[in-house]
């Protein structure tokens, strides 16, 4: 009777302490326990191929790197640059089949004017933040199951254009009454062909685009997204206000389209695990 009387307050009291001890209310468990938190703290490294859609008159295709910090499972920041090279879009080369091979006197601009006047961009990229708001599990025919998560972007970005004009890019030069003091511009510019096509150098602008990982592992994802870096531009280099002269009005804040796909590594190689 005594050794009952010392035992029974005893376990009374251990069911006491782990009841206090475990959270009181559903709230407080968390969504899912023992789940791999693939991004939360781990360093994103992405080689990444990028190329246009939808280009004017040249199709970008670029290689580089994708920087990414996640600063937990949904947020982070990154950086992305490439380098690339250029190729004619159909348009373009049909553009120019129908372009007389010398200048005529309708202003027609040659073969070659419409070729050193369009640009090409050879370095992009752009820093930003990244948000991660959907991510689970996919089966492949009832065997295979793959982690995933879906993700927005977007942030800074720039571009580098250039193009192949013998002159200088930023000039407009005069045609007529060049020495006349009372001449307007209308009446000095009256050839575009042979103005600067004022679209190469360095363009500030912003970046956007989404985008989802399918991993292979713990440590290893293929990357998916398609982007948009939208900057002041004049991808054709001739005189889009019909002013006859080629200036920086004729540029416009314009969207160029990428689509990419790349090989995500992570470090630390092995993600942490919820509680």
């Amino acid at each position: 009777m005594n050794r009952t009387l010392i035992i029974v307050p005893g376990l009374l009291a251990a069911v006491a302490s782990t009841a206090a001890a475990r959270p009181r209310s559903l709230a407080e468990q968390p969504a899912v326990r023992h789940r791999y938190e693939l991004r939360d703290q781990r360093l994103e490294i992405a080689p990444t191929f990028e190329v246009s859609v939808a280009a004017d008159f040249k199709h970008t295709l670029s290689g580089g790197l994708k920087l990414e910090y996640h600063l937990t499972d949904t947020l982070s920041i990154g950086a992305l640059g490439f380098f690339g090279t250029s190729v004619n879009t159909g348009l373009l080369d049909q553009i120019v089949t129908s372009l007389p091979a010398a200048p005529d006197d309708e202003l027609t601009p040659s073969q070659a004017q419409a070729l050193e006047h369009a640009n090409d961009i050879p370095i992009h990229g752009g820093v930003g933040l990244t948000f991660t708001p959907w991510f689970g599990k996919m089966g492949l025919f009832g065997r295979a199951f793959l982690s995933y998560d879906v993700y927005f972007s977007g942030g800074f970005g720039f571009a580098m254009t250039e193009n192949d004009f013998s002159g200088e890019d930023d000039v407009t030069v005069c045609d007529a009454r060049c020495d006349d003091a009372t001449a307007t511009p209308t009446q000095m510019n009256t050839d575009p062909r042979n103005d600067g096509p004022h679209n190469a150098g360095f363009n500030p602008g912003v970046q956007f685009g989404g985008g989802l990982h399918i991993y292979f592992s713990g440590w290893a994802a293929l990357d998916l997204y398609l982007r948009d870096y939208m900057f002041t531009d004049n991808p054709s280099g001739f005189d889009n206000t019909f002013d006859k002269a080629v200036t920086d009005d004729d540029r416009s804040f314009s969207s160029h389209l990428f689509v990419g796909v790349g090989l995500s590594l992570f470090v630390p190689p092995r993600p942490k695990i919820s509680r």
